[in-house]
C-alpha cells in the first residue's frame, strides 16, 4: 500500500470514499465537505493524503490551515478533516496510517499544533489532548458533552501558556453545522 499526495483529478475518487465510510445521513455532508476543502483556496497550505493499493483508493485525510486569533504566540497550525476509510477495509491500520504520515509530514514543515475534532478514543493514541484546558476553542459552540473531542495534539514540544483565544477555519470548515 502506498500512501501519497492526493492529486486534483481524484476528487471524485476522494468524495465516494467518505460517502461510504459515513452512515446514510453523515456520508453525503462529509463526502461533501471533502470535495468543498479541496477546492477551497482559504484551506491552504493543506495536506490530502490518500492511501492507494492496486489502483484503488482506500482511505484519505485532509489537514488544512487554521487560523489561532492570539497575541501572545504566532503559531503555524492545521486541523485534521476529514478522515475516512472504505468500510471493506476499516480497522486494518490505514487510517492510523493517514494520520501518522500527515502528523509526520506537517511536523517535518514546522507546523506546530494540529486540532482535530473527533472520538477522544482514537485521536489520543497519536498524542491529541483536549484542547479547552489550554484555553483554545474552536470556532463554534461545541455541546457539553462533546466537549472531549475537541483536542489538540503539540509537535513543537513547546510549553504553552492557557491562551483564551479561538481558532479559525476555512471557509469550507467553517460552518456551525460541522460543529
Amino acid at each position: 500500500m502506498e500512501l501519497r499526495q492526493s492529486h486534483g483529478h481524484e476528487i471524485k475518487d476522494i468524495t465516494k470514499i467518505h460517502l461510504e465510510a459515513f452512515n446514510e445521513t453523515e456520508g453525503p455532508i462529509v463526502s461533501e465537505l471533502a470535495k468543498n476543502i479541496l477546492n477551497d483556496k482559504t484551506a491552504e497550505p493543506r495536506l490530502s493524503l490518500v492511501a492507494e493499493k492496486q489502483n484503488e483508493l482506500l482511505g484519505h485525510v485532509l489537514f488544512t490551515k487554521l487560523e489561532i486569533e492570539t497575541d501572545k504566540y504566532n503559531l503555524n497550525a492545521r486541523i485534521l478533516a476529514p478522515l475516512a476509510v472504505r468500510p471493506k477495509v476499516m480497522k486494518t491500520g490505514i487510517g492510523s496510517k493517514l494520520v501518522t504520515k500527515g502528523c509526520e509530514q506537517l511536523k517535518n514543515d514546522g507546523v506546530e499544533l494540529i486540532f482535530v475534532y473527533g472520538d477522544p478514543k482514537y485521536y489520543s493514541r497519536f498524542g491529541f489532548k483536549p484542547a479547552k484546558p489550554l484555553g483554545l476553542l474552536p470556532s463554534h459552540p461545541i455541546p457539553k458533552e462533546y466537549e472531549e473531542a475537541w483536542m489538540v495534539m503539540n509537535l513543537a514540544n513547546k510549553t504553552f501558556q492557557k491562551m483564551n483565544c479561538k481558532v479559525k477555519c476555512c471557509q469550507a470548515l467553517d460552518d456551525p453545522k460541522f460543529w
